[in-house]
């Protein structure tokens, strides 16, 4: 936006409402406690076509629109006739409300394919499926935030390895930034992946006994 500056005034810019992954690849920073940061995470499901990904939110929450393809994924028999009868009947209803002009000129109703079953499961399908569904994503999260502290510790180690067989100090600077930079990275994507584990753990008890937040 242009504006009057006084000369000699600092001027700021912002590189907007980012997630880490992005700000890294797109600028070469990691904003620490970035309240836009989003992590995804690979949920590990046999007999998929592809990958189910969940996004997890700074904030803790699981971003909802990621949800439905684990929940189909994840539906019993009589769950899934449930959802079989209720897209029927949501593409009976669309039927009779969508009218369209046909090739002669006249009116008439058509189905619309709108991804009805994807819309079906943007809502909880059943406790029993939601509850499988959370004890998965907070199995796979409990795992890769374990992981996770493993190897930034295995990566800090590598470091101090190298630089005390290695008397090169301009090379010692420029992999150092690059290791800060790469290790900051990883300690925000594991506090993301750690809230949103804290937020499952609170909402489903049951599923993990007492709450323990790993270090």
């Amino acid at each position: 936006t242009a504006m009057n500056t006084p000369k000699e005034q600092e001027v700021f810019t912002s590189y907007g409402n980012m997630p880490n992954a992005e700000l890294l690849l797109s600028y070469g920073f990691v904003q620490t406690d970035n309240p836009h940061n989003t992590e995804t995470l690979v949920i590990p499901m046999i007999r998929q076509a592809k990958p189910l990904v969940i996004a997890c939110n700074a904030d803790g929450s699981l971003a909802h629109e990621t949800l439905p393809p684990l929940r189909l994924a994840l539906v019993n028999q009589e769950e899934r006739e449930s959802l079989f009868n209720q897209k029927e009947g949501d593409d009976e209803q669309q039927m009779q409300q969508t009218p369209v002009s046909s090739p002669n000129g006249g009116s008439g109703t058509a189905s619309q394919e709108n991804g009805s079953t994807t819309s079906i499961t943007n809502r909880i399908i059943s406790s029993r499926n939601e509850m499988e569904v959370m004890a998965l994503v907070g199995g796979t999260l409990e795992e890769a935030v374990y992981d996770l502290k493993g190897f930034i510790q295995q990566l800090e180690q590598q470091r101090q390895l190298e630089k005390a067989f290695s008397d090169d100090n301009l090379q010692h600077r420029d992999d150092d930034a690059i290791f800060s930079l790469l290790v900051t990275y990883l300690v925000e994507r594991r506090k993301t992946l750690q809230a949103c584990l804290t937020c499952i753990q609170q909402q489903y008890p049951d599923l993990f006994g007492f709450l323990e937040t790993l270090g």
